[in-house]
C-alpha cells in the first residue's frame, strides 16, 4: 500500500490545497455538535473534504477502493446501530445520485431513521 510522499510519489503543490470552507457552513444545523459519536462523523467530513481534489492528483485506485470500502462499512455499521437494524446504505447515500455509467436514477427517497 502507497503512503503519500514515504514512497517517491510527487508533492502537491501548496496553492492546490486551500482550505474548503468551514465545515460547519457547509453541513447547516447540527443540533448535538458535542456527542462524541457527531464529533467523529464532523471529523470524517472534514477529513474527507479535499478526496476529490487529491484523487485528480494521485493515481491509486486500489488503495482508494479498499479504504473507501472499509470506510463505507463502518458508516453502515454505526447506521444499522442507530436505526436499530432498520437502516441500509441507499440511507446513507446523498438523495439526488447519479446510477452508473453517469444514468440519473432521478430523485431518491429521505432516510428512515428507524
Amino acid at each position: 500500500m502507497r503512503f503519500g510522499r514515504l514512497n517517491g510519489s510527487p508533492e502537491i503543490p501548496a496553492a492546490h490545497l486551500l482550505p474548503p470552507p468551514r465545515a460547519c457552513d457547509e453541513l447547516g444545523d447540527i443540533t448535538e455538535p458535542f456527542s462524541p459519536l457527531v464529533c467523529e462523523l464532523l471529523a470524517l467530513y472534514c477529513h474527507t473534504r479535499l478526496v476529490t481534489e487529491l484523487s485528480q492528483a494521485e493515481p491509486c485506485p486500489e488503495e482508494y477502493q479498499l479504504l473507501a470500502r472499509q470506510v463505507i462499512q463502518r458508516l453502515l455499521d454505526g447506521w444499522t446501530a442507530q436505526s436499530r437494524g432498520a437502516g441500509t446504505l441507499d440511507d446513507l447515500l446523498p438523495v439526488h445520485l447519479a446510477g452508473p455509467l453517469g444514468r440519473d436514477d432521478g430523485w431518491r427517497q429521505s432516510p428512515r431513521t428507524g
